[in-house]
């Protein structure tokens, strides 16, 4: 299996970044990657509440704001792009929620159930922030059973 993600620069259409992640299946259901530039701090403030709830604001400790809400939303969409293969199930924002953040680790949780994955089932992801760009990882194991509310990837 395998995911790709790209994105360009802000004022440099020429400029970007493509990301690529492969796996085999025998050791890998799902991945679901993303890389977003980060939001300019009004644009963030607009859509702040389209993509996060008041709860997971909370989480950003010393982190800037408009990075946070980038960040977010990028692992939003890596949850997105490594179930949808599997469930072909639509993920709004608010479907599925950031619960814990940790230097480089992130927990988040489905609100409604996603295919055979259950309302509540947990699951971490890594990421990245660069100067200029996030960039977020969901890899699913080939050993996944959704057989209870927490699952640590």
């Amino acid at each position: 299996c395998g995911a790709i993600t790209h994105t360009h620069h802000r004022g440099a259409p020429r400029e970007g970044l493509v990301r690529v992640a492969v796996a085999q299946t025998s050791h890998v259901q799902s991945i679901g990657i993303d890389t977003e530039m980060v939001m300019g701090p009004p644009l963030a403030a607009c859509l702040a509440k389209r993509i996060a709830s008041a709860q997971e604001l909370e989480l950003a400790g010393a982190m800037p704001p408009a990075v946070f809400l980038t960040l977010i939303f990028s692992l939003k969409e890596s949850v997105y792009k490594c179930l949808y293969p599997l469930t072909q199930t639509f993920l709004g924002f608010h479907d599925v929620s950031l619960v814990a953040c940790d230097a480089g680790l992130v927990s988040l949780r489905l609100e409604r159930a996603a295919g055979t994955f259950e309302p509540l089932s947990e699951f971490t992801l890594s990421y990245e922030i660069d100067t200029d760009a996030v960039h977020t990882k969901m890899v699913l194991d080939a050993n996944f059973v959704t057989v209870g509310p927490t699952f640590n990837l």
